[in-house]
């Protein structure tokens, strides 16, 4: 069958419309991300203030990564470096009050703020590519969670990674936040830290924000400390339309997250694959349990499978387990140079 001249101009018109929108919900994306960040108060240096990966367009999929408590985007730096093979958008939003320009501003955050500023990034990212991946590591992996259980959020969500996700954390971490704010001292009084200073190394442990953190906690999930029937069962529950593929990596005696509550709030894990859950042993002892996995390269550190629930044991290295997840879960591959 021959195809006129007219039928070629309308596959022309469609795709060049098409082109045309996705321009349009790239420069809405830009604009969104830009107001985030000049809405927040200035960082103590720009090395440590959102990031960002653009391309220019929109992309098929695009990446949103939330850090830790008391961190800010440079810790998440080799998850940057892994994502940018896929040749896809990356945002890393600097967390509200985490590193101003006056460390102690941390004391002024509230969870709403974490809270819509998550959001705000995710509908950022949303206009940025197609699908969003939302990595999140520790607080980063609660924000992440609550975005997964936001109705609004689910049509475009690909899947989420969770890092250590500060789900449910140790007794003596929260019972630590109560007894220092009662004697009105900060994080690194309490432990005997460094004073704080602009840098990940010696960040300001603020007791407040801390509180904050647990506060998020229980109101994200009313049955906390519990781990049977949590609201993140509407995650983790294949049955529900609401799953989602989840990535989800904790280490073993981990100081600050319970590691071993996590693993009971996913048990039994669903065999269809929804659920990847690696457990590791922390074998690099000048380095917190906590802390391993935002550093999960550097070669002269390990990370022994201990529990793991997962199909991809052909490799010991967390990023070549997550480059198995993402391409049968997400469809995504690094792009050939």
């Amino acid at each position: 069958m021959r195809i006129s001249k007219m039928m070629l101009v309308a596959v022309a018109l469609i795709g060049s419309m098409a082109f045309a929108d996705q321009e349009q919900e790239y420069q809405v994306g830009l604009q969104k991300w830009t107001a985030l960040k000049t809405s927040q108060a200035p960082a103590c240096d720009e090395s440590v203030d959102s990031q960002d990966v653009l391309l220019g367009h929109k992309t098929p999929v695009s990446i949103l990564i939330l850090h830790g408590f008391s961190q800010n985007p440079q810790a998440m730096n080799e998850y940057v470096q892994f994502f940018k093979q896929y040749n896809v958008n990356i945002l890393i939003p600097r967390l509200a009050h985490h590193f101003d320009a006056n460390l102690r501003g941390l004391d002024q955050a509230n969870k709403q703020d974490w809270i819509n500023e998550a959001q705000a990034a995710y509908e950022s990212a949303e206009s940025l590519g197609s699908h969003v991946v939302v990595v999140g590591y520790s607080l980063g992996g609660l924000l992440a969670s609550r975005l997964a259980l936001n109705p609004k959020n689910q049509p475009s969500l690909a899947a989420l990674v969770l890092l250590s996700p500060a789900l449910r954390l140790q007794g003596n971490v929260e019972l630590g936040a109560s007894v220092a704010s009662m004697f009105s001292k900060t994080g690194n009084d309490w432990l005997k830290m460094a004073p704080p200073a602009c840098g990940s190394a010696t960040p300001y442990l603020s007791v407040n924000a801390g509180n904050q953190v647990v506060s998020l906690m229980r109101t994200t999930d009313p049955t906390y400390p519990a781990t049977d029937g949590t609201a993140y069962k509407q995650i983790f529950a294949t049955e529900l339309d609401s799953a989602r593929p989840v990535f989800l990596s904790v280490v073993k005696n981990d100081e600050v997250v319970d590691s071993a509550a996590l693993e009971r709030m996913v048990t039994p894990i669903p065999h269809n694959g929804y659920i990847t859950f690696l457990e590791f042993e922390n074998s690099d002892k000048t380095q917190s349990a906590h802390s391993t996995l935002t550093l999960p390269g550097v070669e002269d550190r390990t990370l022994v499978p201990n529990d793991s629930h997962t199909p991809y044991h052909k490799s010991l290295h967390i990023f070549d387990q997550m480059q198995s997840f993402l391409k049968d879960w997400v469809g995504l591959a690094p792009a050939i140079s």
